[in-house]
């Protein structure tokens, strides 16, 4: 079972994608998890090869969701757990949610017009 943790951010929260890095990403990695920080477009390259360019703004959320998915189809992962840079996760807990027997585990809301929607 290949796993991505797949966090939406943006270049300038750093200090959170390190204290992310030094505590739970890493637990996650032991436990056969990758994971990346999927950012906007940069200017100058990151010094971390654990960041993808979305080549998107800073803000284009749904946008950068796209990506993420579309990044682990190409990547050949068989599960996408996607978060933000002010997630907490303890790995072993979400490794036995029963996340596996879902096409998608999470929150529906629902437009105004009663459109729902995943999130």
């Amino acid at each position: 079972m290949k796993i991505l943790v797949a966090i939406s951010s943006c270049s300038k929260y750093e200090a959170n994608h390190q204290s992310m890095r030094e505590t739970w990403l890493k637990e996650a990695v032991v436990l056969g998890m990758d994971y990346k920080f999927f950012v906007e477009r940069q200017v100058a390259p990151s010094r971390h090869s654990d960041m993808v360019n979305t080549h998107g703004d800073e803000w284009a959320m749904t946008d950068r969701l796209k990506f993420k998915i579309k990044y682990a189809y190409d990547h050949g992962y068989d599960f996408v757990f996607c978060c933000f840079p002010d997630t907490y996760v303890r790995p072993e807990r979400l490794l036995l949610s029963g996340f596996e027997k879902f096409d998608y585990f999470g929150t529906v809301y629902c437009h105004p017009n009663g459109t729902p929607y995943c999130q």
